[in-house]
């Protein structure tokens, strides 16, 4: 059987919801077979909205650009309406190795901070590693709210 990037990204995903010793009850929602975003159902309390992307270089730093298309925007907002979303970011190496891809959360509560839902429009949100946070900073908080940090073990974390 050959696989796809989305199924890496899937596993990956399952991973970390495993290794967070909980039970956790998920639910694959197909959205469009694109491989770059999926999203999944976390004990039919929340949905999971995962996106991968590789490094800009800028300087020594690596920065990762999630890039939010209308069609990512109005899929998000419909199974927002539902239940609330959270965010999983893939921050992956620039050659495939899969020890080296990080998993930066957002959670439903910080969400809407950085992504702007009543918008149909693209919107970025900006992901750069510092001191073993992440800092992460949406298009739509740019210059009016201050960048989240998020924590490495951010979604092994969430309740």
């Amino acid at each position: 059987m050959a696989y796809k990037w989305k199924d890496v990204w899937r596993g990956l995903i399952l991973s970390e919801m495993v290794h967070a010793g909980r039970d956790t009850k998920l639910s694959l929602i197909e959205c469009g077979g694109t491989d770059s975003l999926q999203i999944m159902e976390v004990n039919a309390d929340a949905n999971l909205y995962f996106k991968h992307a590789t490094p800009l270089k800028i300087g020594k730093k690596n920065r990762w650009q999630f890039v939010f298309n209308q069609k990512n925007i109005a899929q998000i907002r419909e199974i927002h309406a539902k239940k609330p979303v959270a965010l999983a970011l893939l921050c992956g190496p620039a050659r495939f190795r899969p020890e080296k891809i990080e998993t930066v959360f957002i959670s439903p509560a910080d969400m809407p901070s950085h992504l702007k839902l009543d918008a149909d429009e693209q919107q970025i949100i900006n992901v750069e590693c510092r001191k073993g946070r992440y800092h992460v900073i949406g298009s739509s908080s740019f210059g009016t709210r201050p960048e989240l940090l998020v924590k490495r073990n951010a979604l092994r974390n969430w309740k």
